[in-house]
């Protein structure tokens, strides 16, 4: 089965069940339109550019604390992998937020022999998603049916899910290594919110057995 986030990550057997009373205002923000280019990137760059800090970075969230990173001037927030309870993130004033509550992945060799294959593959991975929702200081963002990736090469970081996962298995990569991924998600990109505490809820359900999901993270922007 091709993963798919938020789900059990195998590996660490976490997931998320988190609730929260609603939070502040700026309640009006939206995600940007899906032919926007954010700071210069395409949504399926700004995609890739996510799945490259989950899966492949050093600081990537599923095996640390981090509840986001600043890549290219936008906050990318962590999906719903933790169960430690409400989480806390400073983000940095001005920046925009890239946030997902469901996508899947696939990659070469695993699920496909090529790009066509391991698009095709994530995409049919994400039609097991039955029910998502990402609501910010308690209004719920427009997320659309989501939108492929294309693929991309993957750079696999010391430290890294993809370095730390898979170990013994064909799956199994090591620091240095590049791996062709392609991803289907409901990313949105939020423009920049005003400076105070935001609350975002991060929801979803899958069929196939997969279960339902979600998180709550506190937005401080200083």
């Amino acid at each position: 089965m091709r993963r798919i986030l938020p789900i059990h990550f195998v590996v660490c057997g976490v997931v998320a069940a988190l609730m929260l009373v609603p939070g502040p205002a700026n309640a009006a923000t939206q995600p940007l339109p899906g032919g926007a280019h954010p700071l210069g990137r395409s949504m399926a760059e700004w995609q890739q550019t996510y799945m490259q800090w989950v899966l492949g970075a050093s600081d990537g969230p599923v095996f640390t604390d981090n509840c986001g990173t600043t890549s290219g001037g936008a906050f990318l927030v962590s999906p719903p992998i933790t169960d430690s309870g409400i989480r806390q993130c400073d983000v940095p004033r001005g920046s925009m937020i890239v946030v997902t509550p469901a996508i899947s992945w696939s990659w070469i060799p695993t699920w496909g022999a090529n790009d066509a294959e391991i698009i095709a593959d994530a995409d049919l991975t994400f039609d097991l998603l039955d029910y998502s929702n990402a609501t910010l200081d308690g209004r719920a963002l427009r997320l659309g049916d989501g939108f492929d990736s294309g693929a991309f090469d993957l750079q696999v970081e010391e430290g890294s899910y993809w370095d730390l996962a898979d170990e013994g298995t064909p799956d199994d990569r090591e620091a240095g290594d590049v791996l062709r991924v392609a991803s289907h998600g409901q990313l949105a990109v939020v423009p920049p919110l005003k400076p105070g505490v935001h609350e975002l809820v991060l929801e979803a359900s899958f069929d196939g057995g997969l279960g339902y999901f979600n998180e709550t993270m506190m937005l401080h922007v200083d």
